[in-house]
């Protein structure tokens, strides 16, 4: 079974770093929890070329962090299922988060795959991809209107609006990666679309 994985504020702490960086470049001391929108506006009044200068950049990547769990996660599963990152994003950024990934998880035995949504200006919808019979991962509700049999929504503990419903759809919320984790290894004795056990 394929799982495509979203990369920021997915499995790695996107939000977190981009307010570091405007911290330290205007002085300011703000945290994820002042953030309301998704342009970070709310932290500070960055434009959008200064945003995506600042997810480009060498500076974002050297002091990039894992989601909580999310190593743990790939040690324990990625051997059983086939791992897709799929994120959107500039042709630079996405090339940028592709080769961070290929240094920070060198592990041997498991399927690796990215997909750059985006890149080339090209239109930035998920639903372009087909995900059919697999399982995704985002932290995005519109994200997950694509085709996957499961979908799962990953708030960390947060309530963004970004993450609230935006029609109806079968979802699957959860916190913490290792909720995640539960929820594979059900599906590895289970057909994700029959629920009938393997």
């Amino acid at each position: 079974m394929t799982i495509f994985i979203d990369f920021d504020n997915t499995v790695v702490e996107s939000n977190k770093r981009i307010i570091e960086m405007i911290n330290d470049k205007y002085g300011l001391s703000k945290t994820e929890e002042d953030l309301k929108d998704y342009n970070f506006q709310s932290i500070y009044p960055i434009s959008v070329k200064e945003k995506i200068d600042m997810f480009e950049s060498d500076s974002f990547y050297d002091n990039l962090d894992f989601k909580p769990g999310f190593e743990n996660f790939i040690k324990n599963y990625a051997s059983d299922f086939e791992i897709v990152f799929v994120s959107n994003g500039t042709t630079k950024n996405n090339k940028k988060k592709k080769e961070w990934l290929k240094t920070m998880l060198p592990y041997q035995n498991w399927n690796f795959d990215f997909i750059g949504i985006g890149e080339d200006n090209s239109f930035l919808n998920k639903s372009r991809v087909d995900m059919s019979g697999a399982i995704q991962i985002d932290d995005c509700f519109d994200c997950l209107l694509t085709n996957a049999s499961i979908k799962v929504l990953y708030k960390d503990f947060n309530n963004f609006k970004w993450q609230q419903p935006s029609k109806a759809e079968d979802y699957l919320m959860v916190n913490t990666w290792e909720e995640i984790g539960s929820i594979l290894d059900f599906y590895k004795e289970y057909d994700c679309d029959t629920l009938t056990k393997k």
